[in-house]
């Protein structure tokens, strides 16, 4: 695979993540990394085809990740017990 069509389809799906981040930006009251993930993805998204093109970092935005294993350690919640899943990993 070219240089070129790897870095359309990553960042094509770092532009799908976004969703995510955003909704745990929020619920970790992190209202100005919500909005600066909020316009990243609407940036990548519509001049930046769909998010093939990186519009975002090249205009000095920069990208963060959130998952709900972080919020729930900023609302307090403790390690818990966890499955490890053939091929899967741990869930």
């Amino acid at each position: 695979m070219p240089q070129t069509v790897r870095a359309g389809v990553s960042n094509v799906l770092d532009n799908l993540s976004a969703p995510v981040t955003f909704v745990n930006d929020v619920l970790q009251f992190e209202i100005h990394r919500a909005l600066q993930t909020l316009v990243r993805f609407m940036v990548n998204s519509t001049g930046g085809m769909l998010g093939i093109a990186d519009l975002a970092s090249d205009a000095g935005m920069t990208k963060h990740t959130e998952d709900f294993g972080q919020t729930l350690a900023v609302w307090g919640v403790g390690d818990g017990p966890y499955l490890v899943l053939p091929l899967l990993g741990p869930s």
